[in-house]
């Protein structure tokens, strides 16, 4: 007896347990399917307001590029108000506006609308022959009394559109009328569609239709759900809308809609049809001045699958999972089991992170007095020990004898004062030669946070102290040189030009470090591919290619320099555009890489005096910056035009480019006197050499810096200084 009763308990348990699960599952459908309807509500009515701001945007130039501002549209408008009648201007105007206003209907344009400042209307773009006719809709005489804009859903003289109005005014802020442009709610409802699942169409009030409706161009047909709303009968809609559409909605659903519609509120219904549940969803839509409700946005699904249909299915799959614990079971265990690979991997990761730091990162750990706790085989090959030579012995045996006592003192401050110190260190390796190293060195706690040793890391540094020993090496003999020109040069008695040969100079400087700075970087990258593994073929042979341009980029500037500082006659006649030609061969390579256009406009043979390679190098650092820039600011189609032309005994170089963007300040700061290639280092530092050099062989040079495109022009001394010397 005492089995059964607990039997029939038990029994009594899951039929309660049971009913309350299903009436929270019944619950928690009608939420979701609540929730699902807002969400879409406000999605439609997001899109719509997206659209409604598109077509805002495209009215508004509209309005400013090709109505407002329209000096023959205001000057037809004055002579109407002036000799009181509409004939012949209303055809001039519509003859003026015709072609305008065909292609502007491919933007979803309906109409163009023009109205006099007493309301009446002076010209449909679509229906020129309209008779007289003043308008009462409050819309319009609301812009022709505050000369204010509008924009609303209008029931217009020839159909429900949306209107933007604005008001007409002369030079003089005159008031001369309105213009109303519309869109099609067609065009609208198609660009609703393409964000949005659904089949859009615009439902329009009987009575306002009846009351504001001058010229219909299109008839109405009562809508199916509600007999005070019609639809307009046109390809598009037949297309959208049919009764069949309509036949799944029972009664209950119909007068359930009615009763919204009537309360002008927006709602959504599920209907059955197509074989699952859809959503029918409806936004009222008013007029922005008088609020009054004009119009409904009507939204059926169209998905293969829809959001409710999506609803019933989650939840019928929910109660099947009820009967589905075991697969559960199944599936912990198979976490489990997945989490303990993870592990698994994991640790094979950072073993293998490990070996990668061993191999490649130069690091070294030591007790508090110095002594080798830890060493990497890449910190062994640098110093040519072996682990087992350098565990247990102190750092100071890779200690250079150039470095100080002072040095390391200082570097023991820093370490105790800021808790880490980096710098430069010069060491010496077991054969006795010396490297240099960049490093950072920070201490090493225990789990208890207490000081155990210090850490560092390290970056060998020997080949770019070894790359600025060359440079300062270069930088003495072209001092040397320009030393020797000097003592050359007995007639050069403005000494003011050997202090601008030595800003060329320092420039230069400037100019040498960028690709000795790039290959810095790329041998930088090719170290970080090393430690993370990252090395293969094809990275090998595009860092090789990198630091071989900036090598060849390097050399090629030298050897440039060093022709031009070469003893030449300063009298030579030469083909200017034989030096722009060679300029440009010097620059096309990079030109192809970047895709950069560079085109030259000359007669074959247009000649100046002077010296060749001073021209060729000018025009070098001019073509230099244009691509530097054109490169730094990423210009789509970027291009460089350049012409020689020759007028009454002048030779201009003329150089374009579509340089754009704060790169124009730049050409300013280099033309000025403010201009310090010390403070402003690699900016414009091409350009200002060119300057430098124009200013040396006393040509001139303008400027242009416009919105899209810079315009460079030299004017070259062309007088033929041998006759002067003769006499």
């Amino acid at each position: 007896m005492l089995k059964k009763n607990l039997i029939f308990r038990y029994l009594f348990a899951g039929i309660v347990v049971a009913i309350i699960a299903l009436c929270s599952i019944w619950v928690y459908k009608n939420n979701l399917i609540e929730t699902q309807q807002n969400s879409a509500i406000h999605s439609l009515t997001l899109s719509y307001k997206e659209r409604v701001e598109e077509n805002k945007r495209l009215a508004e130039l509209i309005f400013f590029n090709n109505l407002l501002y329209d000096e023959t549209i205001t000057t037809l408008y004055k002579k109407v108000l002036q000799q009181n009648q509409t004939e012949p201007f209303k055809e001039h105007l519509y003859a003026y506006l015709k072609d305008k206003f065909f292609y502007l209907k491919t933007f979803g344009i309906k109409n163009i609308t023009f109205y006099l400042p007493n309301n009446d209307l002076l010209l449909m773009m679509n229906y020129k022959e309209i008779p007289h006719y003043k308008s009462k809709r409050e819309s319009v005489l609301y812009v022709n009394s505050t000369q204010k804009e509008f924009q609303s859903v209008e029931i217009t003289e020839n159909a429900a559109s949306m209107v933007f109005t604005k008001p007409l005014l002369d030079k003089e802020l005159h008031h001369l009328g309105a213009i109303e442009v519309e869109f099609d709610f067609d065009t609208l409802a198609k660009r609703i569609e393409k964000n949005n699942n659904y089949r859009v169409f615009f439902v329009h009030e009987k009575s306002f239709l009846d009351k504001n409706i001058l010229n219909p161009t299109q008839e109405f047909s009562p809508f199916e759900l509600h007999s005070q709303y019609e639809i307009p009968q046109n390809a598009y809609m037949a297309f959208k809308y049919n009764k069949a559409l309509f036949e799944p909605f029972n009664a209950n659903i119909k007068e359930e809609i009615v009763n919204k519609m009537n309360a002008q509120q927006e709602f959504a219904v599920n209907v059955f049809y197509d074989k699952q549940y859809q959503m029918v969803i409806f936004i009222p839509l008013f007029n922005a001045l008088t609020q009054e409700h004009t119009s409904y946005l009507v939204a059926l699904g169209n998905d293969n699958f829809s959001e409710i249909s999506q609803i019933n299915y989650f939840l019928n799959q929910l109660i099947v999972m009820v009967f589905f614990a075991l697969f559960i079971m199944f599936i912990l265990v198979y976490n489990v089991h997945s989490y303990k690979e993870k592990n698994r991997a994991i640790i094979k990761e950072h073993t293998d992170l490990l070996k990668a730091i061993d191999k490649y990162v130069v690091m070294t750990q030591t007790d508090q007095s110095g002594f080798i706790s830890y060493v990497t085989q890449a910190f062994c090959n640098i110093s040519g020990y072996s682990k087992k030579e350098l565990i247990g012995r102190n750092i100071n045996i890779i200690r250079h004898p150039d470095m100080s006592k002072k040095f390391f003192e200082n570097m023991w401050n820093s370490l105790y004062k800021e808790k880490q110190w980096e710098g430069e260190i010069k060491n010496i390796d077991k054969n006795g030669n010396s490297y240099w190293v960049k490093g950072i060195i920070f201490p090493k706690y225990d789990i208890h946070n207490n000081l155990v040793g210090y850490t560092s890391i390290r970056v060998n540094i020997t080949d770019a102290k070894q790359l600025k020993k060359i440079n300062n090496l270069l930088k003495e003999d072209l001092s040397n040189k320009l030393n020797e020109i000097k003592m050359r040069d007995e007639s050069l008695e403005n000494t003011t030009k050997i202090v601008l040969m030595g800003k060329i100079l320092d420039s230069l400087s400037h100019q040498w470090k960028k690709p000795m700075s790039n290959i810095s970087i790329e041998l930088a990258n090719f170290k970080a591919r090393i430690i993370n593994n990252e090395l293969d073929t094809v990275a090998l042979q595009t860092i090789h290619d990198e630091i071989a341009y900036q090598l060849k980029s390097l050399s090629m500037t030298l050897n440039e320099f060093k022709t031009f500082f070469s003893h030449s006659n300063q009298n030579d006649k030469y083909n200017v555009k034989s030096a722009v030609e060679e300029a440009i061969m010097v620059v096309k390579s990079e030109c192809e890489l970047h895709h950069i256009e560079i085109a030259l406009h000359s007669k074959e043979a247009i000649f100046c005096y002077g010296v060749f390679n001073e021209l060729k190098q000018i025009m070098i650092n001019v073509l230099k910056n244009s691509i530097e820039h054109l490169i730094d600011n990423n210009i789509k189609n970027p291009y460089i035009q350049l012409g020689i032309i020759e007028n009454q005994g002048n030779v201009m170089i003329e150089c374009i480019d579509n340089v754009q963007g704060e790169s124009k300040q730049i050409i300013e700061k280099v033309f000025s006197n403010n201009y310090d290639e010390h403070v402003l280092k690699d900016a414009g530092l091409n350009l200002y050499i060119a300057k430098l050099l124009l200013e040396k062989i006393g040509a001139k040079v303008n400027f242009e810096i416009q919105k899209k495109q810079n315009r460079f022009v030299i004017e070259l001394v062309s007088k033929d200084r041998r006759k002067d010397k003769r006499e």
